[in-house]
């Protein structure tokens, strides 16, 4: 199964999350940003092996939030089995 997971940062939490899902799914996931104003970079972690990932092009908005038109380009064309937007608090 194709999975595409939409979330903000890379978080630590949120990565262990991801690679314990990337071994039952092909999964992709795609971070809003790459850091946040109110974390120290050593804070995010940026080591993935069980899943594909890409940093979208955005337009920063707040402490961890943006503006991603450039998702349309992973949504169209009906490639994924499934699409998760794992968070809800963003203008993308």
């Amino acid at each position: 199964m194709k999975v595409l997971f939409l979330t903000n940062i890379p978080s630590p939490y949120r990565i262990d999350f991801f690679e314990e899902l990337g071994k039952l799914c092909d999964l992709t996931v795609l971070f809003e940003r790459e850091d946040a104003k109110d974390r120290e970079n050593s804070w995010l972690k940026t080591d993935f092996t069980n899943f594909k990932y890409s940093f979208l092009k955005s337009i920063k908005i707040g402490n961890d939030s943006a503006f991603c038109p450039s998702i349309l380009k992973y949504i169209k064309g009906n490639q994924y089995d499934v699409i998760i937007i794992g968070i809800y608090s963003t203008p993308t």
